[in-house]
């Protein structure tokens, strides 16, 4: 295992030749790998990430952001993925961890899980599969206040690494630094189709109301898909790019399959961030729109803090995943209390919920545990799932699923929600709505119109 760290390239040592000297020497050093993974870095300046990634000519690429843009990860080709059409959510992340025993400690796989690996996957998501994790074979990150330039490598123990060095090599030439590239204007949108139709939603609403009379049921939440078609292919990066900057508080992820398929989103709410044995989850629920003044906009903030059944749906949220979280921990704080998270064009109530996770406690658990949190599924879990799965006409796929990334001794995952699924001219957006006893599917529908604004402003 190697992990070095060379000073940052100065006019006379560029980027490639700083990389270049890094794989030669990683060459000499481990002519026959001993542990799996191996990893160089240099240290580069500062740049839009971003931007950098939309102009490197691989098609496979992986982009992730947290909300406060200070952990970004940007990378290119695929140097060892994780992957299953039909396996678990505990068997993915088990392999993971298996294979990030001794590995270099700034290491990622990034990737993501089914909604629900249960339900039949439709033709869109099957390249998906039920889980996807990548390794990238270069990636650019920022930690922080550094930001490195890093190939990662993936050589059975035992095997010369002398052939993954010199493929990475020639993909290392054919990066591009210059990111200066023209901006392509967007392709002309079509009409949208909404899956279901707003009788078919009404329908699904009432439906679940009725479950609620019945006494089956809680809470459960419903989606909505919106296929958006364009007179020409759409390219996933460069969509994330204006998304973006419409949506400049969110986590923001891309898996690109290829130059024209990717899974991107936008989205608010954390799953859950591990470093070590610390523990950090959220619960996010109830929904106002941002106002058009400031006078307005205080008017929305107050009703979300006071609607009983806003703090009724979000109070669902907070004991549930509170109670999943005290079984894993030997701590547990919510002492900042309810808040209100404002985004570009929609505000939340929002709680931090932070612990100590207990011993042999591992991501694996975490997911299992954790999703599908009541924000994105519903109370009871199993009725809700098998409500969503008999009554929304269409797949989630990754849609409101675990998207994020596991390393060494850190994992962070976001809730894949605001999401949409690029495949070739089609863009299909995913949004959905908690519906509670007193929910109005008038007022639901509304609320996904207000969920999916940040798409059709960054399709302007």
């Amino acid at each position: 295992m190697i992990s070095s760290i060379q000073t940052t390239p100065t006019p006379t040592m560029p980027v490639h030749d700083a990389m270049r000297q890094q794989l030669h020497a990683l060459a000499a050093e481990h002519p026959v790998a001993t542990t799996p993974l191996l990893r160089v870095e240099v240290v580069v300046p500062r740049r839009d990430m971003l931007a950098w990634l939309i102009e490197q000519p691989i098609a496979t690429k992986v982009y992730w952001s947290n909300r406060e843009h200070s952990d970004i990860l940007a990378g290119v080709g695929i140097a060892h993925a994780v992957d299953s059409e039909n396996g678990s959510t505990r068997e993915a992340i088990e392999v993971l961890q298996r294979l990030l025993v001794n590995a270099p400690s700034e290491l990622r796989y990034v990737g993501g899980l089914r909604f629900d690996p249960h339900t039949p996957t439709a033709a869109e998501w099957q390249p998906y599969g039920a889980y996807r994790f990548i390794l990238p074979r270069l990636e650019l990150r920022r930690h922080e206040y550094r930001t490195t330039f890093a190939c990662n490598l993936y050589v059975p123990p035992g095997e010369p690494t002398a052939p993954a060095i010199a493929e990475t090599l020639a993909l290392l030439d054919s990066l591009q630094f210059d990111t200066s590239g023209p901006t392509l204007p967007m392709p002309h949108m079509g009409e949208r189709i909404n899956i279901p139709d707003h009788d078919g939603w009404t329908h699904n609403v009432n439906t679940a109301l009725n479950h609620f009379v019945d006494g089956d049921m809680q809470k459960i939440v419903l989606a909505r898909k919106a296929v958006v078609p364009f007179d020409d292919q759409l390219i996933p990066l460069r969509l994330l790019s204006k998304l973006r900057t419409a949506t400049p508080q969110a986590f923001h992820f891309c898996i690109q399959l290829d130059a024209h398929r990717g899974f991107i989103g936008a989205s608010p709410e954390r799953l859950y961030r591990r470093q070590g044995r610390g523990f950090h989850s959220e619960a996010l629920a109830g929904t106002r729109r941002r106002g058009r003044t400031l006078a307005e906009d205080e008017q929305f903030r107050h009703e979300l803090l006071t609607s009983r059944k806003e703090r009724s749906e979000h109070q669902f949220v907070i004991d549930t995943v509170l109670q999943q979280v005290e079984a894993m921990c030997l701590a547990t704080d919510t002492s900042g209390g309810t808040r209100v998270l404002q985004l570009e064009q929609v505000q939340h109530l929002h709680c931090h919920i932070i612990g100590v996770l207990k011993d042999g406690v591992t991501d694996a658990d975490i997911i299992a545990t954790l999703h599908p949190t009541p924000a994105v599924g519903g109370l009871p879990r199993d009725v809700a799932l098998r409500t969503i799965a008999a009554l929304e006409p269409f797949d989630r796929g990754w849609y409101a699923a675990p998207v994020g990334w596991i390393g060494v001794d850190s994992a962070e995952f976001s809730v894949g929600i605001r999401s949409g699924l690029i495949n070739g001219n089609t863009l299909s957006l995913f949004s959905g709505a908690g519906i509670v006893p007193g929910s109005v599917p008038e007022q639901e529908w509304q609320e996904i119109e207000n969920k999916l604004g940040n798409f059709r402003k960054a399709l302007r």
